[in-house]
């Protein structure tokens, strides 16, 4: 996110345009796992760039409910929205345009394959307010495979 009240001007501070500091300097907004049941963040330093841009990617461990499907395949179904910002404060969009999870940093559960994930924006309205309440709606879709994990396990 961009703060315009974090802007400075390198040449004025021997060019440096980039500053590592602790999140607890800077406000950071209260974006919430829905649905999960346990959540665990480590807190990180913030990326901070002389335009007032914002970097801040905490590592989150999450542990999620999922939901077997006729076919076998469980979904994973969770929400990351703010409690307490509109979307005239915290607006929430897709990463680099794309509609599904960025698995790059996921850890595969033992006897389990990631089949698909979706990503979908949805934006409430609630009676007593005219803003908008933006939402980021996911899912993971997990198959199990407990007898091929077995055979790389096993020995034949």
């Amino acid at each position: 996110w961009r703060d315009f009240r974090l802007k400075w001007d390198p040449k004025k501070f021997d060019d440096v345009s980039v500053a590592r500091i602790f999140h607890y300097y800077v406000w950071i907004p209260d974006l919430e796992i829905l649905q999960a049941f346990e959540t665990t963040r480590n807190g990180v330093r913030v990326v901070l760039y002389s335009t007032g841009e914002l970097l801040h990617i905490p590592p989150i461990k999450v542990k999620l409910r999922c939901y077997r499907q006729d076919d076998g395949d469980y979904n994973c179904p969770f929400s990351v929205a703010s409690w307490v910002w509109d979307g005239s404060y915290v607006d929430l969009d897709y990463f680099e345009g794309k509609r599904e999870i960025d698995l790059t940093d996921f850890i595969e559960l033992p006897g389990t394959t990631v089949v698909g994930t979706t990503a979908e924006k949805k934006t409430m309205y609630y009676p007593c307010c005219p803003e908008p309440y933006p939402s980021m709606q996911f899912n993971i879709t997990l198959r199990e495979n407990w007898d091929q994990s077995l055979n790389e396990i096993s020995p034949a």
